[in-house]
């Protein structure tokens, strides 16, 4: 016979505004350690769409803010192993660079492109 739990967790997340969620996911029964183990992948929450910014006209470089993405499982939020860069960066303007954010062991990761035209008038 097959045994298992239904476990649901309330995670309070700010994003923009106010928001909170909860993630339910089905656990085995114990392994030797006591712990149930989960049988659903980790969530990789807010992941931001690709951004395209136009620059002041004769400015070479302009920082671009955004949100960064968040990964949760089943014991809570999981840290960030590796950013290539970070909300107020600075990027050259006429570049597209992709940034990207690894979570670790099987967490989807996170990749957009960030633009920069120049065009913008004064």
């Amino acid at each position: 016979m097959y045994k298992a739990k239904l476990f649901c967790k309330l995670h309070l997340v700010l994003l923009f505004d106010k928001m909170f969620f909860c993630i339910c996911y089905l656990a085995q029964m114990p392994n030797s350690s006591g712990q149930y183990l989960p049988v659903f992948s980790p969530v990789l929450i807010n992941c931001p769409h690709d951004i395209v910014e136009m620059a002041e006209l004769g400015t070479s470089e302009i920082a671009i803010q955004w949100t960064p993405p968040i990964a949760i499982n089943q014991y809570g939020s999981v840290a960030i192993q590796h950013a290539s860069h970070r909300p107020g960066d600075t990027f050259l303007v006429g570049s597209t660079t992709i940034v990207s954010y690894l979570f670790g062991d099987d967490v989807p990761e996170c990749h957009f492109s960030i633009s920069i035209r120049e065009g913008k008038q004064q």
